[in-house]
């Protein structure tokens, strides 16, 4: 999803979102168009525990179970995916232009970023190999540099 104002990004999300529920005969309640918006006030990856800490914040709890079906309501819909997961952090984010992804195993942060030589590199051993890809993602576990720091700083010391 390219870069556009929030506002208008969410009326996208909550039309198709709306239009999804009644294909599937499932009733567009409170609770789930409050999950989108939270989701979609959002211009980071989030966790789960991120959208409940949020909905709490604001006053606007929704049980884990209907965060839980919405967000796979929402990913089945092609408007949110599966960014990273690894080392207990399951981490979404809005559909949106490619990129790849960097995951701190220490603290969970994640960085995105875009390299047109790997994107190269890929396309050329699949020509090799005479495969046609669908869809790939790229995520490259380790240590952010806070964390690395840390790390660095307690090997030193005596």
């Amino acid at each position: 999803m390219p870069h556009t104002p929030i506002a208008a990004r969410f009326a996208s999300a909550e039309a198709a979102f709306a239009d999804q529920l009644r294909a599937k005969g499932l009733k567009n309640t409170p609770e789930r168009l409050e999950v989108l918006r939270t989701i979609f006030s959002r211009h980071a990856h989030f966790a789960i525990e991120d959208i409940v800490a949020e909905m709490r914040r604001r006053g606007r709890p929704a049980s884990r179970a209907t965060i839980y079906r919405t967000l796979s309501l929402l990913a089945e819909g092609g408007m949110i995916r599966e960014a990273v997961r690894g080392n207990g952090y399951t981490h979404y984010e809005h559909v949106r232009e490619h990129h790849d992804h960097l995951l701190c195993v220490h603290c969970g942060a994640v960085v995105e970023f875009v390299s047109a030589e790997i994107e190269r590199i890929q396309d050329e051993i699949c020509r090799r190999h005479v495969f046609t890809p669908l869809s790939h993602s790229h995520q490259i576990n380790g240590l952010c540099a806070r964390c690395e720091g840390r790390r660095a700083r307690k090997a030193s010391r005596p």
